[in-house]
Formats: C-alpha cells, sequence, structure tokens
C-alpha cells in the first residue's frame, strides 16, 4: 500500500517537473526566436509581453506536448487510453468543438450575469488590427494552456487511479487548485472557483470519455474571458473589457462553475444507472 502510493506521488511529481520544463523550454527557445537581440530579462518581457511573442511561445509548447506524448506513448510508458486521447479523429474533432462551443458559451453567461449583478459595462479596449492580432494569438495560447493543463491532470493524473474513478476526481481537483495557487492573487473564493472548475473538468472527461471536450472547453473559457472580454485584465491585448469587482466577478465564476458540476454530475449518476440496469436486463 505505502510502496504504491510513494510510487504516484513520484509520478505525480515527475509529470509536473515535466510541465514545468515544457513551459520554460518553449519560453526560453521564442525568447531567442522573437527577440535575440536583447538581453536577459528585458528578452522575457519583450516576448511574453507580446501578443505575438506569447503565441510563438504557446506554439512551441503545444508542439513538445505532442511530441512528448508520442514519446511516452511508444515507450509504453502511458497509454492514448489512460490519457483519454483514444478516440478516431472525426470523433476527437467533434468534442473538441463541442467542448470550445461550450466554453465560449458558458463564459458569455458568466460575464452577463456579472455585468447584471454589478452593473457593469461592456467597453471597447481594442479594435481594428490590434483587436484581431490580440483575439487570434490569443487562440493559439489558450490552446496550449488547454492542451498541457488537461494532458497534465485530467489526462495523466486521473488516468493514474484507473477505475478508481471518485478518488481520481478528487485528487486531481485539488492538484489542479493546488498548482494554480502558486498566484498569490487567489482569494478564498477563487480557491473554490479553481476547486470547482477542477471537479467540472474532471466529471467532464468521465462524462464524455475522453480529454478532448476538456482540452476545447478549457481552452475556450480562458480565451473568451481573457483575449475578447479581458474580464478584470487591463494589463495584456484583449478585445472589450469588463471592469467589474473581483470579488463579485470571482463569486459568480465560481457559483457557474458549481452549478455545471452538480449538471455533470447528474448527468454522470443518470449514465451509470442506466448502464447498472442494461446489465440486470
Amino acid at each position: 500500500m505505502i510502496k504504491t502510493l510513494l510510487k504516484t506521488i513520484a509520478k505525480i511529481a515527475a509529470a509536473l517537473l515535466i510541465f514545468v520544463v515544457v513551459s520554460v523550454v518553449s519560453m526560453l527557445a521564442a525568447c531567442l526566436i522573437f527577440d535575440f537581440r536583447s538581453g536577459f530579462p528585458d528578452m522575457v518581457n519583450n516576448t511574453m509581453g507580446s501578443s505575438l511573442g506569447h503565441a510563438l511561445q504557446s506554439a512551441l509548447s503545444i508542439g513538445m506536448v505532442i511530441g512528448i506524448v508520442i514519446f511516452l506513448v511508444k515507450k509504453k510508458i502511458v497509454t492514448f487510453d489512460m490519457l483519454g486521447l483514444n478516440e478516431a479523429c472525426g470523433k476527437a474533432a467533434a468534442k473538441l468543438g463541442i467542448g470550445f462551443i461550450g466554453g465560449a458559451a458558458a463564459v458569455f453567461v458568466d460575464i452577463m450575469i456579472i455585468c447584471a449583478v454589478d452593473n457593469s459595462r461592456i467597453t471597447v479596449f481594442l479594435d481594428g488590427t490590434s483587436a484581431l492580432t490580440a483575439v487570434l494569438c490569443g487562440i493559439v495560447i489558450y490552446a496550449s494552456v488547454g492542451l498541457s493543463e488537461e494532458v497534465l491532470f485530467r489526462g495523466f493524473y486521473q488516468g493514474l487511479f484507473g477505475e478508481r474513478k471518485a478518488l481520481g476526481i478528487v485528487v486531481t481537483a485539488l492538484l489542479f487548485a493546488a498548482v494554480h495557487l502558486v498566484n498569490s492573487a487567489y482569494s478564498v473564493v477563487s480557491l473554490i472557483y479553481l476547486i470547482a472548475g477542477g471537479f467540472f473538468f474532471s466529471l467532464l472527461r468521465e462524462v464524455t470519455g475522453s480529454l478532448w471536450a476538456c482540452i476545447g472547453f478549457h481552452a475556450a473559457w480562458d480565451w473568451t474571458e481573457i483575449s475578447v472580454f479581458g474580464l478584470n485584465d487591463e494589463g495584456r491585448e484583449h478585445w472589450f473589457f469588463v471592469g467589474a469587482d473581483e470579488l463579485v466577478s470571482s463569486i459568480v465564476c465560481a457559483a457557474l462553475m458549481a452549478l455545471l458540476c452538480i449538471i455533470l454530475l447528474l448527468v454522470y449518476r443518470f449514465r451509470n444507472k442506466g448502464a447498472k440496469n442494461e446489465q440486470k436486463l
């Protein structure tokens, strides 16, 4: 029992280390390509502070994550089935697209509720070419976030627990929240939001049977919230800006994510109950 636990902890730590290495290496490579003439740390600030530079780093990160997954599968360290990436291209693309539409729609509802509760207004932050650049680069940036985080958390971590699904969902959700807490700006409400988000994505994998919907939803949520609406974020390039009270927006986000968790949990239990009834027949 203890030996198995230690092995699991070691695998979790190793995967997190790979995640950090991918982030650092892709960032340094992007800096050398985008602004090799500047010295460090100006090189990093100039690259990651630009939408194009950040998108370049994200594209490199996507390539590295795909390469690492293929390598690990070939070495039989993991399987596509364990990671939730075992579906045919057509099904995978459909679930990815549905997840993306769902994520964008959820954020739109979130923004509308925040504006109604806080009496906030949506204002244009960028227009013309600047807005188009920010939105298009944002797709690459948050596709990278969605892919890498979902492969790590809902793919590898959740897959480690196999048939112990409930334990895998709980542990993965808590790990997801813990890793994001490195940002000191998070509050208690944000922590609840992160834990609810972790549960939501874990349940989404179980309900859909793969990781693709999780990747699409995660990428769309971040992209729509930050690159399109710029919720409480004046420091990055985005199309619109919603300057709502941070506490209000955090509470609404947490409540919406909790509601989505409840819906998925009900769907998951209903499907399992139906499957058990079919087996009895």
